[in-house]
């Protein structure tokens, strides 16, 4: 169509100054001033490609402002090794280790920024606690975003759950510079998410996510 628009407006241009353009046109050239009227194919063509290029032409458009969020690798990296690396192991035999996990998460929730709440609960006579970082107004429906700290058994857990961990962090220093928010957001590390627990048993309730699916932000105590 763009092809057919250009054709149109040069042949009218041309014909309305007298340019010969090829072997079928024989008008010798002429003064277009003395006869305006000449003028009008031109016009009409040059109106037409005007309007196609309105249309058509996409720099020509206001796009929609994009916000864009750039991940920062070296810090992920730092998250990953200090939970796999430094605060190994990290699981419910050592519950010192998953006490000083939860207080390296909630500095970095407190450096992004975020309003901090935990949820502390009792499993055989050790005191264990989901950490919570939240973003946006009180009010609204609630996102809930996760991830657990916890390891299963002595392992480092760098894939299972490290770099679920260092994204949920990530994620948060995000949110710090993409303020404000339309609706609530939270951020939820969990403990003893990986221990098999009995179905049956009174430390399923309350242990990993359960607390959160079940009471919001608050857990009931198990023994």
């Amino acid at each position: 169509m763009s092809h057919t628009f250009a054709c149109f407006f040069i042949s009218g241009l041309c014909w309305s100054t007298g340019v010969k353009t090829g072997k079928h046109m024989r008008r010798p050239p002429f003064q277009w001033w003395k006869r305006p009227g000449s003028l009008i194919p031109a016009l009409m063509g040059l109106g037409t490609l005007a309007v196609w290029g309105i249309v058509t032409q996409p720099v020509l458009v206001r796009s929609p402002k994009q916000v864009v969020m750039r991940v920062d690798p070296g810090r992920l990296e730092v998250h990953v090794r200090m939970l796999s690396d430094t605060l190994v192991p990290r699981d419910e035999g050592h519950p010192g280790n998953l006490g000083r996990a939860a207080g390296y998460i909630r500095g970095q929730f407190q450096a992004a920024g975020a309003r901090i709440t935990e949820q502390a609960y009792q499993v055989n006579g050790g005191t264990y606690r989901n950490v919570i970082a939240r973003f946006g107004p009180e009010t609204g429906e609630l996102i809930v975003v996760g991830a657990h700290y916890d390891a299963c058994g002595e392992l480092p857990a760098a894939d299972d759950n490290a770099s679920g961990v260092a994204g949920l962090l990530e994620l948060a220093f995000l949110l710090k510079d993409h303020q404000p928010l339309s609706l609530p957001l939270e951020l939820v590390a969990y403990t003893l998410e990986e221990p098999v627990w009995s179905k049956n048993s009174a430390e399923l309730q309350v242990t990993g996510s359960a607390p959160i699916a079940a009471n919001g932000t608050n857990p009931p105590s198990g023994g």
